[in-house]
């Protein structure tokens, strides 16, 4: 959002509300990353946004709301500038996620709010 003017930054959201979070398509082949012995790979799900350039998933909503919140921004850079890629290191989006006062769950209520004033109209 920091590329936007900021008096472009609603419209912005709200336009990334109606898409959702971008997810390639039903038969799309994610592509495996052998970590250890093991191969691993995208898992999708709400409001992770899979990159198929890059393979590293972002979070929409923190990406959204990244810039009106103050925070510690435990995970910032991996789910918001430079993309989460580890995908065995599951409990790093537990963390990310924290607790109720985290700078994603404030950027999840920014986000809600976003959402019940986009479908108001």
């Amino acid at each position: 959002m920091a590329d936007y003017h900021p008096n472009q930054h609603e419209d912005i959201r709200r336009k990334y509300l109606v898409w959702g979070p971008y997810q390639p398509h039903d038969d799309f082949q994610y592509l495996y990353r052998l970590i250890g012995n093991k191969k691993w790979q995208f898992n999708p799900s709400n409001w992770l946004e899979y990159s198929e350039k890059d393979d590293k998933a972002y979070r929409l909503c923190c990406y959204l709301f990244r810039d009106s919140i103050k925070d510690n921004h435990y995970g910032y850079d991996a789910f918001v500038i430079e993309g989460f890629y580890s995908w065995n290191k599951t409990k790093r989006l537990v963390t990310h996620v924290g607790d109720r006062n985290s700078f994603h769950n404030k950027a999840l209520k920014s986000l809600l709010c976003a959402t019940r004033w986009v479908t108001s109209f």
